[in-house]
């Protein structure tokens, strides 16, 4: 994630620590409708990474708990958050998109023919090269080498490489899911067969010891 900051400074949302949908669209130097499609396209995969909305209420809870907002101001469908002097968020009532650091990072493998995408992807290919193979062995899981091979075939301009390392990140986050879901029904299994032979103990009196 540090990389992000070494291209360039992220100015995320104090204790939510994440951009709004305008911010990533500054970070990246595109407009808004840009990064709107982006996530049309690719919702599923930017909420794994912890994309989410953010109401006005959630804002204001912020401000109550920590102090977070110099200033809050209700307007017609919309909620001004000033963050300092020369920062403010407009959030609509309906909520907006929030995005924390590796879902501003993951936008960098869907955005094509942008300079800073391209630079924060040629910083990752400078770190993996710097890196020595035990260092790599150790320190990136299946899930961030799958990444680095998206990144790679980004830099290198070879769309079918594209498509296929994109294929087989999505074949990897669907295998992920459903042993995720086996376990948690096997999970909720458990606990209902634990809970009806409590019910079914007759001896209370070790129950209640």
């Amino acid at each position: 994630m540090e990389v992000l900051e070494k291209v360039k400074a992220l100015l995320l949302i104090p204790q939510m620590e994440c951009m709004t949908i305008n911010q990533v669209a500054d970070f990246y130097n595109v407009d808004q409708n840009t990064i709107k499609q982006v996530v049309l396209r690719n919702t599923e995969e930017l909420r794994s990474d912890g994309m989410c909305n953010k109401t006005p209420v959630d804002f204001k809870i912020l401000k109550v708990t920590s102090r977070t907002f110099k200033n809050l101001e209700q307007k017609n469908g919309k909620l001004i958050a000033q963050i300092n002097d020369i920062t403010t968020l407009e959030i609509p009532n309906r909520g907006i998109h929030c995005f924390p650091r590796r879902a501003i990072l993951r936008i960098v493998m869907l955005l094509r023919d942008n300079k800073i995408a391209k630079e924060v992807s040629t910083q990752l290919l400078n770190i993996e090269e710097k890196s020595d193979s035990s260092t790599k062995t150790e320190e990136i899981n299946e899930e961030e080498k799958l990444l680095l091979n998206i990144a790679k075939a980004f830099a290198s301009g070879d769309n079918v490489k594209l498509m296929q390392a994109a294929s087989e990140h999505s074949a990897y986050q669907k295998r992920c899911l459903a042993e995720n879901e086996e376990k948690n029904r096997q999970l909720e299994n458990d606990n209902k067969a634990l809970s009806k032979n409590i019910l079914e103990w007759k001896d209370r009196s070790k129950l209640n010891a």
